[in-house]
Protein backbone atom coordinates (compact mmCIF):
# COMPACT_ATOMS: atom_id res chain seq x y z
CA UNK A 1 0.00 0.00 0.00
CA UNK A 2 2.78 2.31 1.12
CA UNK A 3 4.85 1.80 -2.06
CA UNK A 4 2.31 1.59 -4.75
CA UNK A 5 0.13 3.82 -7.02
CA UNK A 6 -2.30 5.71 -4.22
CA UNK A 7 -5.59 4.42 -4.20
CA UNK A 8 -7.63 7.83 -3.85
CA UNK A 9 -11.09 6.16 -2.71
CA UNK A 10 -9.44 4.42 0.42
CA UNK A 11 -9.85 7.23 2.60
CA UNK A 12 -7.59 5.57 5.72
CA UNK A 13 -3.95 8.38 6.37
CA UNK A 14 -1.25 5.58 4.96
CA UNK A 15 1.78 7.83 6.54
CA UNK A 16 0.13 7.66 9.81
CA UNK A 17 -0.93 3.88 9.28
CA UNK A 18 3.25 3.44 8.36
CA UNK A 19 4.21 5.55 11.37
CA UNK A 20 2.35 3.17 13.78
CA UNK A 21 3.15 -0.10 12.14
CA UNK A 22 6.92 1.31 12.20
CA UNK A 23 6.91 2.26 16.10
CA UNK A 24 5.70 -1.29 16.78
CA UNK A 25 8.84 -3.07 14.38
CA UNK A 26 11.55 -0.55 15.59
CA UNK A 27 10.42 -2.65 18.89
CA UNK A 28 10.88 -5.68 17.14
CA UNK A 29 13.75 -4.73 16.41
CA UNK A 30 15.09 -4.12 19.86
CA UNK A 31 13.80 -7.56 20.84
CA UNK A 32 15.37 -9.49 18.17
CA UNK A 33 17.70 -11.50 20.48
CA UNK A 34 14.60 -12.47 22.03
CA UNK A 35 12.41 -13.44 19.25
CA UNK A 36 14.37 -14.41 16.34
CA UNK A 37 12.11 -13.44 13.82
CA UNK A 38 13.95 -12.15 10.57
CA UNK A 39 10.49 -11.68 8.80
CA UNK A 40 10.27 -8.61 11.50
CA UNK A 41 13.29 -6.91 10.64
CA UNK A 42 12.40 -7.07 6.71
CA UNK A 43 9.54 -5.26 7.22
CA UNK A 44 10.95 -2.65 9.38
CA UNK A 45 14.00 -2.07 6.25
CA UNK A 46 11.26 -2.27 4.25
CA UNK A 47 8.87 -0.01 5.56
CA UNK A 48 11.09 2.09 7.00
CA UNK A 49 13.01 5.57 6.14
CA UNK A 50 16.54 5.07 4.87
CA UNK A 51 17.35 7.78 6.87
CA UNK A 52 16.08 6.01 10.29
CA UNK A 53 18.88 6.42 12.85
CA UNK A 54 17.84 2.85 14.02
CA UNK A 55 18.59 1.24 10.33
CA UNK A 56 21.77 3.59 10.17
CA UNK A 57 23.09 2.11 13.87
CA UNK A 58 22.42 -1.44 12.14
CA UNK A 59 24.00 -0.95 9.17
CA UNK A 60 27.34 0.48 11.01
CA UNK A 61 27.58 -2.32 13.07
CA UNK A 62 28.22 -6.25 11.69
CA UNK A 63 28.15 -7.08 15.39
CA UNK A 64 24.31 -5.79 15.76
CA UNK A 65 22.52 -8.69 16.01
CA UNK A 66 19.66 -7.30 13.33
CA UNK A 67 23.14 -6.89 10.69
CA UNK A 68 22.56 -10.47 9.19
CA UNK A 69 19.06 -9.87 8.73
CA UNK A 70 19.00 -6.42 7.32
CA UNK A 71 22.14 -7.04 4.94
CA UNK A 72 19.94 -9.81 3.44
CA UNK A 73 16.96 -8.18 3.05
CA UNK A 74 18.47 -5.12 0.97
CA UNK A 75 20.51 -7.87 -0.89
CA UNK A 76 17.48 -9.58 -1.59
CA UNK A 77 14.11 -8.22 -1.53
CA UNK A 78 12.24 -7.56 -4.68
CA UNK A 79 9.99 -4.91 -2.68
CA UNK A 80 9.69 -2.21 -5.52
CA UNK A 81 10.04 0.44 -2.54
CA UNK A 82 12.97 -0.89 -1.15
CA UNK A 83 14.67 -0.91 -4.60
CA UNK A 84 13.96 2.87 -5.22
CA UNK A 85 15.59 3.73 -2.10
CA UNK A 86 18.46 1.68 -2.66
CA UNK A 87 18.75 3.75 -6.07
CA UNK A 88 18.09 7.06 -4.38
CA UNK A 89 21.03 6.24 -1.78
CA UNK A 90 23.19 6.69 -5.30
CA UNK A 91 21.90 10.20 -5.47
CA UNK A 92 22.91 11.28 -2.13
CA UNK A 93 26.45 12.87 -1.07
CA UNK A 94 26.16 10.80 1.98
CA UNK A 95 25.57 7.32 0.73
CA UNK A 96 27.32 4.71 3.30
CA UNK A 97 29.29 2.18 2.20
CA UNK A 98 27.56 -0.46 3.39
CA UNK A 99 24.24 0.46 1.24
CA UNK A 100 26.85 0.51 -1.63
CA UNK A 101 28.29 -2.74 -0.71
CA UNK A 102 24.82 -3.92 -0.71
CA UNK A 103 24.05 -2.54 -4.52
CA UNK A 104 27.33 -4.12 -5.58
CA UNK A 105 26.16 -7.57 -4.29
CA UNK A 106 22.51 -7.39 -5.66
CA UNK A 107 22.99 -10.06 -9.05
CA UNK A 108 19.09 -10.16 -9.52
CA UNK A 109 17.49 -8.97 -12.94
CA UNK A 110 14.96 -6.79 -11.29
CA UNK A 111 17.08 -4.85 -9.45
CA UNK A 112 20.27 -4.57 -12.59
CA UNK A 113 16.95 -3.46 -14.69
CA UNK A 114 16.01 -0.39 -12.54
CA UNK A 115 19.99 0.26 -12.00
CA UNK A 116 20.48 0.26 -15.83
CA UNK A 117 17.81 3.04 -15.91
CA UNK A 118 20.84 5.68 -14.82
CA UNK A 119 22.13 4.63 -18.44
CA UNK A 120 19.38 5.79 -20.65
CA UNK A 121 20.74 9.53 -20.59
CA UNK A 122 23.81 10.81 -19.00
CA UNK A 123 24.82 9.42 -15.78
CA UNK A 124 24.23 12.37 -13.19
CA UNK A 125 26.98 13.40 -11.34
CA UNK A 126 26.56 12.53 -8.21
CA UNK A 127 25.09 9.17 -8.67
CA UNK A 128 29.06 9.26 -10.98
CA UNK A 129 30.46 9.90 -7.73
CA UNK A 130 29.03 6.93 -5.55
CA UNK A 131 29.66 4.34 -8.57
CA UNK A 132 33.17 4.93 -7.88
CA UNK A 133 33.49 4.04 -4.45
CA UNK A 134 32.00 0.77 -5.86
CA UNK A 135 34.96 -1.35 -6.87
CA UNK A 136 33.17 -4.71 -7.66
CA UNK A 137 29.48 -5.78 -9.49
CA UNK A 138 27.92 -9.66 -8.51
CA UNK A 139 27.12 -9.67 -12.01
CA UNK A 140 31.09 -9.30 -13.39
CA UNK A 141 31.29 -12.96 -12.56
CA UNK A 142 29.79 -15.89 -14.35
CA UNK A 143 26.45 -17.14 -13.03
CA UNK A 144 22.84 -17.11 -14.03
CA UNK A 145 22.63 -13.32 -14.02
CA UNK A 146 26.76 -12.44 -15.15
CA UNK A 147 26.87 -10.24 -18.02
CA UNK A 148 26.81 -12.74 -20.48
CA UNK A 149 23.06 -13.36 -19.85
CA UNK A 150 21.79 -9.75 -20.65
CA UNK A 151 20.49 -8.76 -24.20
CA UNK A 152 23.12 -6.45 -25.93
CA UNK A 153 20.97 -2.92 -25.56
CA UNK A 154 21.75 -4.00 -21.62
CA UNK A 155 25.05 -5.03 -22.22
CA UNK A 156 25.98 -1.97 -23.74
CA UNK A 157 24.53 -0.09 -20.67
CA UNK A 158 26.38 -2.22 -17.81
CA UNK A 159 29.21 -1.41 -20.22
CA UNK A 160 28.64 2.65 -19.60
CA UNK A 161 27.91 1.53 -15.94
CA UNK A 162 31.03 -0.22 -15.31
CA UNK A 163 33.35 2.66 -17.12
CA UNK A 164 32.76 5.21 -14.81
CA UNK A 165 32.59 2.67 -11.36
CA UNK A 166 35.83 2.23 -9.03
CA UNK A 167 36.23 -1.12 -10.65
CA UNK A 168 40.01 -2.02 -11.25
CA UNK A 169 41.41 -0.75 -14.88
CA UNK A 170 42.61 -4.20 -15.42
CA UNK A 171 39.53 -6.08 -14.47
CA UNK A 172 37.62 -3.50 -16.84
CA UNK A 173 39.98 -4.28 -19.58
CA UNK A 174 39.50 -7.97 -19.27
CA UNK A 175 35.49 -6.66 -19.64
CA UNK A 176 35.92 -4.45 -22.71
CA UNK A 177 38.08 -7.00 -24.14
CA UNK A 178 35.49 -9.61 -23.69
CA UNK A 179 32.65 -7.43 -24.91
CA UNK A 180 34.89 -5.87 -28.06
CA UNK A 181 35.29 -9.91 -29.19
CA UNK A 182 31.99 -11.37 -28.41
CA UNK A 183 29.17 -8.53 -28.07
CA UNK A 184 27.24 -7.01 -30.52
CA UNK A 185 27.16 -3.56 -32.31
CA UNK A 186 25.51 -2.06 -29.27
CA UNK A 187 28.14 -3.02 -26.44
CA UNK A 188 30.95 -2.91 -28.38
CA UNK A 189 30.57 0.68 -29.53
CA UNK A 190 29.79 1.33 -25.89
CA UNK A 191 33.34 -1.04 -24.95
CA UNK A 192 35.42 0.88 -27.62
CA UNK A 193 34.25 4.26 -26.17
CA UNK A 194 35.02 3.15 -23.06
CA UNK A 195 37.96 2.31 -23.67
CA UNK A 196 38.91 6.03 -25.37
CA UNK A 197 39.75 7.21 -21.59
CA UNK A 198 42.14 4.40 -20.52
CA UNK A 199 45.80 4.78 -21.57
CA UNK A 200 48.53 1.94 -21.17
CA UNK A 201 49.98 -0.86 -23.61
CA UNK A 202 46.98 -3.36 -22.81
CA UNK A 203 44.21 -1.14 -23.86
CA UNK A 204 46.33 0.16 -26.74
CA UNK A 205 46.92 -3.33 -28.12
CA UNK A 206 42.73 -4.19 -27.21
CA UNK A 207 42.40 -0.87 -29.93
CA UNK A 208 44.85 -2.09 -32.08
CA UNK A 209 42.91 -5.33 -32.38
CA UNK A 210 39.54 -4.03 -32.55
CA UNK A 211 40.46 -1.74 -35.47
CA UNK A 212 39.70 -3.78 -38.67
CA UNK A 213 35.97 -4.50 -36.47
CA UNK A 214 33.41 -5.59 -38.81
CA UNK A 215 30.78 -2.29 -38.04
CA UNK A 216 32.28 0.95 -39.58
CA UNK A 217 31.35 2.97 -36.60
CA UNK A 218 33.44 1.14 -34.42
CA UNK A 219 36.50 1.54 -37.05
CA UNK A 220 35.91 5.34 -36.59
CA UNK A 221 36.14 5.24 -32.76
CA UNK A 222 39.09 3.72 -32.94
CA UNK A 223 40.61 5.71 -35.34
CA UNK A 224 39.71 8.71 -33.55
CA UNK A 225 41.56 7.41 -30.62
CA UNK A 226 44.31 6.62 -32.64
CA UNK A 227 46.39 10.45 -32.10
CA UNK A 228 45.74 10.23 -28.35
CA UNK A 229 47.74 7.28 -28.08
CA UNK A 230 51.22 8.53 -29.61
CA UNK A 231 51.67 4.99 -31.43
CA UNK A 232 54.72 4.68 -33.42
CA UNK A 233 52.58 2.89 -36.38
CA UNK A 234 49.54 5.53 -35.82
CA UNK A 235 50.14 7.27 -39.15
CA UNK A 236 50.81 4.28 -41.43
CA UNK A 237 47.38 3.00 -39.96
CA UNK A 238 45.88 6.05 -40.59
CA UNK A 239 47.14 6.09 -44.45
CA UNK A 240 45.63 3.00 -44.22
CA UNK A 241 42.39 4.27 -43.23
CA UNK A 242 42.28 6.81 -45.66
CA UNK A 243 41.70 4.18 -48.34
CA UNK A 244 38.79 2.41 -46.32
CA UNK A 245 35.35 1.06 -48.43
CA UNK A 246 33.61 2.82 -46.06
CA UNK A 247 33.33 6.86 -46.25
CA UNK A 248 32.32 7.04 -42.32
CA UNK A 249 36.10 5.54 -42.01
CA UNK A 250 38.25 7.60 -44.59
CA UNK A 251 36.53 11.06 -43.13
CA UNK A 252 37.50 10.14 -39.70
CA UNK A 253 40.78 9.17 -40.94
CA UNK A 254 41.03 12.47 -43.24
CA UNK A 255 40.43 14.26 -39.75
CA UNK A 256 43.36 12.93 -37.63
CA UNK A 257 45.45 13.96 -40.73
CA UNK A 258 44.37 17.09 -40.83
CA UNK A 259 47.70 19.05 -39.75
CA UNK A 260 49.28 17.92 -42.90
CA UNK A 261 48.04 20.57 -45.24
CA UNK A 262 49.83 21.71 -48.50
CA UNK A 263 50.02 25.30 -46.21
CA UNK A 264 52.24 23.62 -43.60
CA UNK A 265 53.71 21.00 -45.75
CA UNK A 266 55.26 24.60 -48.09
CA UNK A 267 56.07 25.96 -44.88
CA UNK A 268 58.09 23.61 -43.70
CA UNK A 269 59.66 22.40 -46.72
CA UNK A 270 63.24 23.62 -46.82
CA UNK A 271 63.66 22.40 -43.36
CA UNK A 272 62.27 18.53 -44.35
CA UNK A 273 64.80 16.19 -45.68
CA UNK A 274 64.22 14.35 -48.99
CA UNK A 275 62.37 11.24 -46.83
CA UNK A 276 60.20 13.05 -44.85
CA UNK A 277 59.02 15.53 -47.88
CA UNK A 278 58.32 12.14 -49.59
CA UNK A 279 56.04 10.97 -46.81
CA UNK A 280 54.50 14.13 -45.55
CA UNK A 281 53.78 14.97 -49.06
CA UNK A 282 51.81 11.55 -49.36
CA UNK A 283 50.42 12.73 -45.83
CA UNK A 284 49.00 15.57 -47.59
CA UNK A 285 47.70 14.30 -50.55
CA UNK A 286 45.48 11.48 -48.63
CA UNK A 287 44.39 14.06 -45.90
CA UNK A 288 43.00 16.39 -49.07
Amino acid sequence: MVHSPRDYSDRRDLQAIQRFVLESLERCVERFRQHQRPELIEAFVILGDPSSPMLHTILEDPRHPCYVAVINTLTTSNSTGLIERLLNALQSESTSLNVLNVISKRNDKIFIDHLLGYTNDEIPAKVVKNLERIHSFAWFQPSENGLENFCEEDQARLVRLVAVSGVKQDELLDLLETVLKNGGPKSRRAACEALASIQGVKANQILLDTLYDSDPNIQVACVRQLRDRHLAETKSILIQMVDSPHEVVREAARESLSEFTLANFLAGYESMSDGARRITAMLVKKST
